[in-house]
């Protein structure tokens, strides 16, 4: 992968797409499927952004452990150039749902909440799913992503105050190794949860509140902790004229970025836990070992 620059880690081996469509829309190796089960579904949601989407898949595709996980892609209400991004799509496991909100007057948010809902609703509806990540069409992730997310969840995923695994940072210091730390806090970009978890939630979640669906379940997930790496294992490439409710925090977009490029140096080191407190926002409270 290399240590290189935001463009040329966002658009490595972006192909120009065809002009005609192709008729699939998933692709399945029943040999492999048999043999190798996949826990998880990585759960993409998008829209309308098409530069984002290519940008966001492109990253996906080079992630160690792919084939590891069945991707689900859910696109609402989708335009002719995101069905023809889809539609051209390499991945060793994936599904594609479309979902037309545009009749329902959703607002923007309730769309999102929808979306989400409903994606996670359907990964669990297979009762082997164990794990759900969910990536939003701005989100670039690095290509050691999933195997982070999988440690993660293999040390914490039993734990009865788990809440969630989070991969953005904004921490930019110095420090010589991978590692984590606990928060109270809610979930961010690039994040996953577990099947318990999505039970605990859906108790209190119908996915027709018209609200953002992380600040309506931010109360819940502070009950236990979340997991944030030190430094980012995503880029946020959406503050900007795109966004629904991230524009006006561009630097924080910058940070995340810096942190991921520093991350990219120790990417191949073992993950421990730190006293360092790199909390995001001032309210998330850091947790140590005795208090979860």
């Amino acid at each position: 992968f290399g240590v290189e620059t935001i463009e040329e880690i966002s658009w490595r081996n972006v192909l120009l797409l065809e002009n005609t469509l192709k008729t699939k829309s998933c692709l399945y190796d029943s040999k492999m499927a048999m043999s190798k089960p996949r826990p998880g579904t990585i759960l993409v949601l998008c829209h309308s952004r098409t530069t984002h989407l290519s940008r966001m898949l492109k990253a996906l595709e080079v992630a160690e452990g792919l084939d590891e996980w069945d991707v689900l892609i859910c696109a609402q209400d989708p335009s002719q150039p995101i069905r023809r991004i889809l539609h051209n799509l390499e991945l060793p496991f994936f599904k594609i749902e479309e979902r037309n909100l545009e009749d329902k007057d959703f607002s923007i948010k309730k769309c999102i909440n929808s979306n989400v809902f409903w994606g996670l609703q359907k990964i669990f509806e297979n009762p082997e799913k164990k794990y759900a990540i969910v990536l939003e069409d701005d989100i670039i992730i690095s290509k050691f992503f999933l195997r982070y997310m999988t440690l993660m969840f293999s040390r914490f995923g039993e734990h009865r105050n788990f809440r969630g695994v989070n991969s953005a940072s904004s921490f930019c210091g110095e420090f010589p190794s991978n590692a984590f730390g606990k928060y109270n806090q809610g979930l961010m970009w690039g994040w996953g949860i577990t099947r318990k978890v999505h039970k605990k939630m859906s108790r209190i979640w119908s996915g027709n509140e018209d609200t953002h669906w992380d600040h309506f379940l931010e109360p819940y997930l502070r009950t236990g902790f979340v997991v944030n790496p030190l430094f980012s294992q995503v880029m946020n490439i959406g503050f900007d004229e795109t966004a629904n409710h991230t524009i006006s925090n561009s630097a924080l977009g910058i940070k995340i970025q810096e942190s991921f490029l520093k991350g990219l140096k120790i990417r191949d080191q073992e993950w421990g836990e730190t006293n360092l407190d790199f909390r995001m926002r001032k309210d998330f409270l850091k947790l140590s070992g005795e208090s979860v």
